[in-house]
């Protein structure tokens, strides 16, 4: 039996707001997606190292 193929997105939460990234959550939702994906990180992955997360 096949399985239905299902799309996710992977949002970064560097240089960005929670009501940012809660619009897209729901964007994505619309749109159909099946899953939404975030990280969180202690320290910025790129940009200035003392800069926010």
């Amino acid at each position: 039996m096949r399985k239905p193929l299902r799309f996710g997105a992977l949002t970064q939460p560097q240089h960005t707001s929670w009501e940012e990234l809660r619009q897209t959550w729901r964007l994505l939702d619309e749109l159909g997606y099946d899953t939404a994906w975030t990280f969180d990180h202690f320290f910025p992955i790129f940009g200035d190292p003392s800069g926010p997360c």
